[in-house]
């Protein structure tokens, strides 16, 4: 990277980048215990290797962290190898050859004249997969999230709009589960709050008002958190329904943390 030339020669005018970190590293590993981890990072190591493109160049960067250098590749291939990474990844552990393991794969695409900036960018993009949040930070919104509740409460009184704004507008899958009748579906997450969320449902439904449903859904946060609900719907729109979180804990920290970010 200190020559351009070099580089360039090497790598093209154009490259992209995947930085691809495995998430709550720390976590995972004392889940996994040392030997049982090690061994799913190195499944995780030939597993990219296997998959990659001949040209491509892979690297372990840090504990948990790989870099990925693909010559000659616009944002669309960068995006086509995450793709692949992803769906192989999902097949391994589907198959049971891979312990479940959670990636952040970010591709970037930069000109060659740049490659001077590229450990900067990647130094960003690894301060990034990193928790920033301090236990007093913690403890700060443990305490807080109770008043915030009841006061998201208080605003929620007018539900004149079924489609109106309510805390965080988001886009995250998940699933939902009838209580009445065991009916199951796929969802897209618009928006959520500490005490209400609002959903679309892919397909037609036969959900009335008050009927209780279990949601659960991911979080696009740095741990991929799950979040799982039990909700009562309050309003109708189509494909398109507002529902109360039913008796939501007072701190529910993932989804405080995530809604206050």
């Amino acid at each position: 990277m200190s020559n351009k030339t070099d580089f360039q020669i090497q790598y093209g005018s154009v490259f992209s980048i995947l930085v691809i970190t495995v998430d709550d590293y720390d976590q995972f590993m004392d889940n996994m215990g040392q030997q049982q981890g090690n061994h799913a990072i190195k499944t995780l190591a030939l597993i990219l290797n296997k998959i990659k493109r001949r040209d491509d160049i892979l690297f372990r960067y840090g504990e948990n962290a790989f870099l990925e250098l693909l010559p000659l590749t616009y944002s669309d291939g960068a995006e086509q190898a995450k793709l692949r990474i992803e769906k192989a990844i999902s097949k391994t552990i589907s198959q049971k050859q891979l312990s479940a393991i959670s990636l952040t794969i970010e591709p970037y695409t930069m000109s060659g004249e740049d490659a001077d900036q590229l450990k900067p960018l990647v130094s960003k993009a690894l301060a990034k997969s990193k928790p920033m949040v301090s236990q007093e930070d913690i403890v700060d919104i443990q305490d807080n999230l109770h008043p915030l509740l009841e006061q998201e409460r208080q605003r929620a009184e007018n539900k004149q709009n079924p489609q109106k704004k309510i805390g965080k507008t988001v886009s995250l899958g998940g699933n939902f589960k009838r209580l009445k009748t065991g009916e199951t579906g796929r969802i897209r997450v618009e928006q959520v709050s500490l005490a209400a969320i609002g959903f679309r449902i892919s397909k037609s439904h036969r959900i009335q008002l008050n009927d209780f449903l279990d949601v659960q859904f991911i979080l696009d946060d740095i741990k991929k958190s799950l979040i799982k609900r039990r909700i009562v719907v309050r309003e109708i729109k189509g494909n398109y329904i507002h529902a109360d979180f039913y008796n939501p804990p007072p701190f529910a920290k993932n989804l405080g943390f995530y809604i206050f970010s």
